[in-house]
């Protein structure tokens, strides 16, 4: 179950946060920051939407967003009539890639909640995908994975991956070597591969809006490469083992690179 974790104090914009929500989510009003900290330790799945009209407004969406980085994969979705300039220079800080921001119309608050539900989703299945992932790399190598599953930046290139690392390429390429690893690139491809299939076990996302979700411009690169990586198309991963078996293929895949070492 998802919790909208909402801090907006306007009587009107909370009745309408709850007639559009219904029944597809838990909404919790605080109406403190301190109150936002105790909901975000909650076990379920959280977005936040937080309204800000004014500049007065400014410092306490900021504050918002540096609680919001110790959780990095709660959306926020922000609610306000802040110039674009200022709401993009905010935002563009380190560290907060599913921050969305709404300016306020006549749709505002219903535009809001569907975009919080939506986040609140993807950002499960990339938090799902993460945990999968981690108990079967070494740390190094899923810092890789953790670029594309964390940070939503993308496919990120050679020199992004060996900053993040603060190693050289060819240092990198040397450790995955070692480790009986594929290649930065290939982990990644096994990353998108998993948080396709979490997201496609949601019967109403589109294969093209998953396509998009992990990289891809057309749906037809993802399909072959689910073929490739997890032996399965995109009806099969929408089945309930389907997580399970596009694990499985992920372990063996690693197994076997392992095994290929020479000793």
């Amino acid at each position: 179950m998802i919790l909208i974790v909402a801090l907006v104090t306007d009587a009107l914009s909370r009745t309408r946060i709850s007639a559009a929500t219904g029944n597809k989510a838990i909404v919790i009003f605080c109406d403190s920051l301190r109150a936002l900290r105790v909901a975000l330790e909650s076990d379920y799945t959280c977005a936040i939407i937080a309204e800000a009209q004014g500049k007065q407004n400014l410092p306490r969406l900021s504050a918002i967003r540096r609680i919001a980085e110790t959780h990095p994969f709660i959306p926020i979705v922000a609610l306000t009539n802040f110039d674009k300039r200022s709401i993009r220079a905010l935002f563009m800080l380190r560290g907060t890639p599913f921050t969305d921001v709404i300016f306020a119309d006549s749709d505002a608050v219903a535009n809001a909640v569907d975009l919080a539900l939506d986040r609140a989703g993807t950002a499960a299945a990339r938090n799902w995908a993460a945990n999968a992932m981690l108990p079967i790399l070494p740390g190094f190598a899923f810092r890789i994975v953790e670029l594309f599953l964390l940070y939503d930046s993308g496919f990120p290139g050679s020199d992004e991956i060996s900053t993040a690392l603060e190693i050289s390429q060819r240092t990198l390429r040397h450790r995955l070597d070692s480790a009986g690893l594929p290649g930065a690139h290939r982990l990644i491809a096994h990353a998108q591969v998993l948080l396709a299939v979490r997201l496609l076990q949601d019967s109403k996302r589109k294969l093209h809006e998953v396509s998009r979700s992990v990289g891809f411009v057309n749906p037809a690169s993802l399909r072959a490469l689910m073929r490739e990586l997890a032996d399965m198309n995109p009806a099969e991963a929408r089945q309930p083992d389907a997580c399970a078996r596009a694990l499985d293929a992920f372990r063996r895949a690693i197994a076997s690179e392992s095994a290929a070492i020479p000793v």
